[in-house]
Formats: structure tokens, C-alpha cells, sequence
């Protein structure tokens, strides 16, 4: 996903920050439902961030894997807003 220099080129972000936008909604729902509390959510949101702050990428792609983990946790923290206003 990467180009020559190893950088993520602008469609490639674009396209990164769509996906995550499309899967961010229905996974944390899932998980809410499944646990039945907002604490789990959080604390899985945790450990993405810590994960992602440590640099524990994976390969093959790192520099897309911690895009599409930044971009999932920019959607996770609109989605939390919204979650706390039911809670």
C-alpha cells in the first residue's frame, strides 16, 4: 500500500479513512451488544490506542495498519460521544 519511499500516498489515505469509517460503527456496536456494558468498549479502545502509541504495527504494511488503526480510533472517539449520550 505503500509508494517507492515507503509513504502512503493521498488516495491511499482517503481510501484507508473510508474503510475504517465503514467498519468502526459495526464493530464497536458488536462488542457493545456482546458485552452488554460501555466500560468493555473503552477498555478495547485502550488497548487499540496503546497498541498503536507503542508502534506494535503489523506487517506487511505497517505504515497502512497504523493509519487505518489512527483513523479507527478518530471514528471510535465520535462513536464513544454518542454512546456515553445513551449510557
Amino acid at each position: 500500500m505503500s509508494n517507492e519511499n515507503n509513504t502512503l500516498t493521498p488516495e491511499k489515505i482517503k481510501l484507508i479513512n473510508n474503510v475504517s469509517g465503514a467498519y468502526v460503527a459495526p464493530f464497536w456496536e458488536g462488542l457493545w451488544e456482546i458485552s452488554g456494558t460501555l466500560a468493555t468498549v473503552r477498555k478495547i479502545k485502550a488497548v487499540l490506542e496503546t497498541l498503536c502509541s507503542t508502534g506494535n504495527e503489523l506487517e506487511p504494511y505497517p505504515d497502512a495498519i497504523k493509519r487505518f488503526i489512527i483513523e479507527f480510533l478518530l471514528d471510535t472517539h465520535d462513536l464513544m460521544i454518542d454512546y456515553e449520550t445513551e449510557e
